[in-house]
């Protein structure tokens, strides 16, 4: 009996080759797609929202008395994270840029355990946002929509709380201009998702300008006119106008992903390298009221670009704090999104944050007769200009650059999400004869 029951299992271990073992899987993923496509439209979006919310974290939650609430909404990403990179794995289309974005968070992971940086801070930098970029490959074609719903409507809610910590505590809640969300120059998080968004379904919908538009885009020009911050009013200004301009105008055929990423290139030598701005200094004065040291950070950028050697030039220093950069007694980041990634990645990490902003401009550039396309554009530029003097790894750049590189407008309206769900190979697999009346259709 027990030599049968040997044979039996080796025939069994025999018949598991590596194209059954894939068909069962593509099995699975077509299973947990068509569950996907069931949920009703009010339940994806109300998904949607709990998976983002942690990555919407308010600044006040630090100074409100009640233990350990920034180590529970540290966890709650950390978990939302690792939850979006399994759907991905299970229901996920494969893309260059996931493998680039997994490579920019496996590298900094390796550099920081070799030089014993802080592990947490690395979760919180470059764990969460490449969850985030998995959560936009995992629903982008069945809940693109509802993505973009959700994502206005939660920057709507925190903007609108804002908003109105300004009005109640004019001179900031616990420091000076530090309100709901955090500090003065953060409104342009939630400015331009919500208005973006809400265009972007406009321009899926062919719609003008919808009430929610209007309603949304008098909340995000008020919030940025009452903190008076400078960096997002000029990344608000530009959305609106380069979203205007390619409505209609002979300006469109130049508003391509292409365009915004040599703009951006453009901007950063310019700015940050060549130091343009020191040339219109009164310039800046008369527009903006700043100085052409751009509130200190060109002396910041100057440390940072003096810390170590040529080996932590090229591999970095890994994550270590928030504050890296010791400027007059304080410790501050580089302001910059591409030196705060050289500090950490070293070249080879600027290297592949290049890569994958030059991914998402290439899929912006193959749709370039959409106008959806062209707003995306303008919404991508917006926070890449916000990049040259800010520099967090906000988890909402990643989810923008990440719509940007899925080229979610493909599957945004029902009939063309049908075309390209019929259009996906399906595991072919060899089945029993059957009578032609009752066989199953591929």
């Amino acid at each position: 009996m027990a030599t049968i029951n040997a044979e039996h299992g080796a025939d069994i271990l025999n018949r598991i080759s590596p194209k059954a073992l894939q068909c069962l899987w593509e099995a699975a993923k077509k299973r947990s797609t068509d569950k996907l496509r069931s949920v009703p439209t009010a339940a994806r979006t109300i998904i949607l929202l709990a998976f983002l919310f942690p990555y919407f974290k308010p600044a006040i939650i630090h100074h409100i008395d009640f233990p350990y609430l920034y180590e529970l909404f540290l966890f709650l990403k950390i978990g939302v994270s690792t939850i979006s990179i399994a759907a991905f794995l299970l229901v996920g289309k494969r893309s260059i840029f996931v493998l680039l974005s997994f490579a920019l968070c496996s590298y900094t992971l390796a550099i920081t355990l070799f030089l014993n940086g802080n592990l947490l801070m690395w979760m919180d930098q470059f764990y969460a946002p490449f969850g985030a970029v998995c959560l936009v490959f995992a629903v982008y074609r069945f809940w693109g929509r509802q993505l973009l719903y959700a994502i206005a409507t939660i920057s709507s809610i925190m903007l609108a709380c804002t908003l109105a910590s300004a009005f109640l505590f004019p001179g900031g809640i616990w420091a000076p201009e530090r309100y709901f969300y955090g500090n003065k120059n953060s409104v342009f998080l939630l400015a331009l998702p919500s208005l973006g968004c809400t265009l972007e379904l406009d321009a899926i919908d062919q719609k003008q300008v919808s009430h929610r538009t209007l309603m949304i885009g008098a909340l995000s020009a008020i919030s940025v006119f009452v903190l008076k911050s400078t960096t997002s009013s000029i990344a608000f200004l530009f959305l609106v106008i380069v979203t205007f301009l390619g409505r209609r105008g002979f300006l469109k055929k130049f508003i391509t992903g292409i365009t915004i990423l040599l703009f951006y290139l453009i901007a950063f030598f310019a700015v940050v390298v060549f130091r343009l701005q020191e040339h219109l200094g009164g310039i800046l004065s008369f527009i903006f009221g700043k100085e052409s040291s751009l509130s200190g950070r060109t002396s910041v950028w100057d440390a940072t670009f003096s810390q170590g050697d040529w080996l932590s030039a090229l591999f970095g220093h890994g994550t270590t704090a928030y504050g890296y950069i010791n400027f007059d007694g304080m410790m501050l980041d580089a302001h910059n999104q591409v030196l705060h990634i050289w500090y950490t990645d070293g070249a080879i990490g600027v290297l592949l944050f290049l890569a994958l902003i030059s991914f998402a401009s290439y899929r912006l550039y193959q749709s370039r007769s959409l106008f959806s396309a062209t707003v995306w554009c303008a919404l991508l530029g917006a926070f890449l200009i916000v990049g040259i003097a800010e520099s967090d790894p906000y988890c909402q750049f990643y989810l923008i650059l990440a719509l940007a590189g899925s080229g979610f407008w493909r599957y945004a309206t029902p009939a063309v999400s049908a075309k390209h769900a019929a259009s996906e190979p399906r595991c072919q697999q060899r089945e029993p004869q059957q009578d032609s009346s009752t066989r199953r259709t591929p």
